[in-house]
């Protein structure tokens, strides 16, 4: 006598397997999502913050090798902290889906508006 699973219970099983793995994925996707923006933002960041603490630290040395190294911190944290606004946008675009939806959606719905469609003349 062997013993009979009912249909029912290994569609509801396979409905919770394939449920669970696409949370996985979802969570997965969101961590990656999370953990690059993180690192995008330090990296682009610390110069600022090395900047910053040459300034504190060095205030009064006349060396001509830490003006330099000054110089070319502030420069480098300019541009990296203006890259770390534009960064995020372009990571989101990249790994979410929903993001990319909304803006389509956005560009379209912007698109009817500036187009006037819809006006009564």
């Amino acid at each position: 006598m062997a013993l009979q699973i009912p249909t029912k219970a290994i569609k509801k099983a396979k409905v919770l397997i394939l449920g669970s793995l696409i949370i996985i994925l979802l969570v997965s996707s969101i961590l990656l999502l999370l953990v690059s923006v993180v690192v995008a933002f330090f990296v682009c960041w610390a110069p600022f913050h090395c900047q910053r603490l040459l300034a504190i630290y060095a205030q009064g040395t006349k060396s001509r090798t830490l003006v330099a190294i000054y110089d070319i911190i502030t420069h480098a944290s300019g541009i990296l902290y203006f890259l770390s606004t534009c960064i995020n946008p372009v990571l989101y675009n990249i790994m979410s889906n929903k993001f990319r939806q909304a803006f389509k959606v956005s560009q379209i719905t912007l698109r009817f508006m500036l187009t006037g469609y819809g006006e009564t003349m």
